[in-house]
């Protein structure tokens, strides 16, 4: 069964007019440009440009630091990098603390 893609056009053309009429509606009201010369203002606090500023720096910063991943490499490979186990535990247990807010 083939469809004629030809006559589907006509039963679109109803939509034309609908869409002008919202698109008139969504023009501001008043009289000439000064009408369109007004318009809300937003002030932003300082918390929000200060997150402003860090999603910037932070979008700046590549993911991975490369250099200090290629160090640790070496330091692995070369036998030169040592855990400390006393300082890893008090890191994840801070780090737990955070997590749960004790």
């Amino acid at each position: 069964m083939a469809i004629d893609i030809n006559k589907l056009s006509s039963g679109t053309a109803g939509l034309q007019p609908s869409r002008r009429a919202v698109s008139q509606q969504s023009q501001p009201q008043g009289k000439g440009p000064q009408a369109a010369a007004k318009g809300d203002e937003v002030l932003l606090t300082q918390e929000a440009q200060q997150l402003q500023r860090a999603e910037k720096v932070m979008q700046e910063t590549p993911e991975v630091n490369s250099a200090k991943v290629e160090a640790l490499k070496q330091a692995i490979a070369q036998g030169r990098y040592h855990v400390d186990p006393d300082k890893l535990a008090a890191n994840l247990s801070r780090f737990e603390s955070e997590l749960t807010g004790e």
